[in-house]
Order: structure tokens, then C-alpha cells, then sequence
């Protein structure tokens, strides 16, 4: 009976130290994103955002960087405009939703956003892929000598 006792004490020891490792072991977005789990950390922003509405400007990018790498595109979209409507968002956020709108074949609405970004790089072959998806050979030429001899360019 004794020993009832003793190994009764041993597994509440056992089942409060399980609480402390699982409590230890929360998913973190960097483990989700290192390991390119994007709808594992889609989930667990999603789960943030919605538990603490005070942080959505920091969720906001990675939530929308999770979505593009997914594919889903209009989740992207999404959320890049949620987080320029915050005021906190960078200047770039427009080419990060010209991007989005790009894959999603919209090629109006991505010049008129790649336009509103940063004269970078990036904008520049956003508006290379476009005119070359829209057949506009003239904007193709303009924006082809622009291109510059980098890795990101070719």
C-alpha cells in the first residue's frame, strides 16, 4: 500500500513535469518559417491575431510573407493592405502587394501598386514582368535597360 502511495506521488511529478516541457515547447513562427512550415505558421498568426488584436502590426507582414510563399495570394494581399492600413508598414509594402497581384494575373491593379513602391529594383522587374505579360513592348524595352547585371536581375 505504501508503495501505491510513492509511485502515486512519482507520476503527479511526472505529469506536472510533462505541463512544464509542453509549456516549454509553444511553437514559435521562427521554428514554422525556418522549416518552410508556412501553413503552420499561417495558423499560429492567425491564432495571434485573434488573441491579441494589440500586435497585429507585427503579424500582419510575416502572416502575409507565410501566404505568398504558400501560394495563396489573395490572403497575401490581404494582409499587406491590413498592414499599410495600420500606418506601420514600410513604403515597400506596395511592391510586396504589386507581387501578389502579379501572381494573381492582375496586371493593372499590380502596375498601379508596383507605382506607388520605391524606385528599387524590385520595382523594376515587377514592371519588366508586367509589360512582358502584357505585350507592351515598349515598357519592355524601357524597363529591360534598366535591368542591371546582379543576381537578383537575372
Amino acid at each position: 500500500m505504501r508503495m501505491s502511495r510513492v509511485k502515486g506521488v512519482g507520476s503527479s511529478k511526472l505529469a506536472s513535469q510533462k505541463r512544464a516541457d509542453t509549456a516549454q515547447k509553444k511553437p514559435q513562427l521562427e521554428e514554422y518559417i525556418s522549416n518552410r512550415d508556412y501553413t503552420g505558421a499561417i495558423a499560429l498568426m492567425e491564432f495571434q491575431r485573434a488573441s491579441n488584436p494589440d500586435e497585429e502590426a507585427e503579424i500582419l507582414p510575416w502572416l502575409g510573407y507565410a501566404a505568398f510563399h504558400l501560394g495563396d495570394y489573395r490572403k497575401a494581399v490581404d494582409a499587406y493592405q491590413a498592414w499599410e492600413a495600420t500606418g506601420q508598414a514600410p513604403v515597400e509594402v506596395h511592391l510586396y502587394i504589386a507581387c501578389c497581384l502579379f501572381y494573381l494575373q492582375s496586371f493593372p491593379e499590380a502596375m498601379e501598386a508596383a507605382k506607388r513602391g520605391p524606385a528599387t529594383g524590385l520595382q523594376n522587374r515587377i514592371m519588366f514582368h508586367i509589360a512582358h505579360r502584357t505585350n507592351d513592348e515598349k515598357n519592355l524595352m524601357v524597363y529591360h535597360q534598366k535591368l542591371n547585371d546582379t543576381k537578383e536581375d537575372q
